[in-house]
């Protein structure tokens, strides 16, 4: 079988994968005063040979140009490599790193030095720096998400909110699978909550807990891959988004027995 598109259509040239990727991002605001990040890089390998003297090293930019460099983390490798299920899909290897970083420093966006006997490849995500968003920041420890199989969808969600920002409204979005009349495929509907703070302020970082929680009954079939999306409005000198993040890292939130 072909697919075939009307003429008119314009094709855009194959999607190839993207060589360096970070995945798996989080970042834990505490007391302490600092912010630790922490998240996964991704490199295409081809099934060829790692060389044994490797170093994968990621470079912070500091959200306040004023302060002092913020030191680099070394990656380490992961033992498992993966690839895609069709037989000629790539295969990538994996580095993790972890980074403590103060806050009063802030983070921007971070590149990736990649280090083969010496010679360096840096990746800088077209000049840009690879993002970082620290107005709202998901807190992966204190939150927990759910997929019931048939039964629902729990998501208790926590951010912490920059207070110099000056968001008067934290939203979170999250995409419902929804029944489509003749199609086996689900749609999603935005499901919208208005984030409430807390009232609780962790000392000697400017950051404060927002916290919403959701759990609805699906009226499609069963998706196990969920995302949800933050934005913040207010006086500040911009506003806030951050679109598509995976429910990922989070515990599972505890299930209701007589559901």
């Amino acid at each position: 079988m072909i697919d075939t598109v009307p003429k008119e259509v314009q094709l855009s040239r194959v999607i190839t994968p993207i060589p360096l990727k970070p995945d798996n991002i989080f970042i834990a605001v505490d007391e302490s005063g600092d912010m630790t990040i922490s998240g996964d890089i991704r490199i295409q390998i081809d099934d060829k040979p790692v060389p044994a003297s490797r170093k994968v090293l990621v470079h912070f930019n500091p959200r306040f140009t004023d302060t002092p460099a913020i030191a680099g983390a070394i990656a380490s490798k992961l033992e498992q490599d993966t690839t895609g299920l069709h037989p000629y899909s790539p295969s990538f290897g994996w580095w993790n790193f972890t980074m403590s970083v103060p806050i009063s420093q802030g983070l921007a966006s971070f590149t990736v030095e990649v280090l083969d006997d010496g010679s360096p490849t840096m990746h800088t995500n077209g000049g840009t720096g690879f993002p970082v968003e620290t107005d709202i920041i998901p807190q992966a420890r204190l939150s927990c998400s759910a997929v019931y199989m048939g039964k629902k969808y729990s998501l208790n969600l926590t951010v912490t909110v920059r207070d110099d920002a000056l968001l008067q409204k934290v939203i979170l979005t999250v995409p419902i699978p929804v029944k489509q009349e003749g199609s086996i495929v689900p749609g999603f509907e935005p499901y919208v909550l208005n984030m409430e703070k807390t009232g609780v302020v962790l000392e000697s970082t400017g950051y404060s807990l927002y916290t919403a929680s959701l759990d609805v009954r699906p009226s499609a079939m069963y998706v196990t891959i969920m995302s949800y999306g933050l934005s913040g409005r207010g006086e500040g000198a911009r506003d806030v988004e951050v679109p598509f993040v995976l429910w990922k890292g989070f515990a599972s939130c505890p299930y209701e027995c007589n559901e």
